[in-house]
């Protein structure tokens, strides 16, 4: 999608400077490291929503806990 040569222009009516990208992270250009950079990333956040609905579970068991040693609800 391009924009028409009007609106690439700065409010002065000059062309904005032209300045490459900079590359992030070494994998950048290379699809097999990518890849692997996003599967990585992806089994890291599996695992951090596995262990956050462990802990969810775990703080529930302690609030029935709590509400029966103090007979009423939190």
């Amino acid at each position: 999608m391009s924009l028409p040569e009007d609106e690439l222009k700065n409010p002065a009516g000059e062309q904005p400077d032209s300045q490459p990208v900079p590359k992030r992270g070494r994998v950048f250009g290379h699809p097999a490291r990518t890849t692997a950079a996003l599967q990585s990333a992806a089994n890291s956040v599996i695992k951090l929503g596995n262990n956050l609905n462990e802990l969810t579970a775990a703080l529930d068991n302690l609030v029935k806990v709590a509400e029966k040693i103090r007979g009423q609800s939190l």
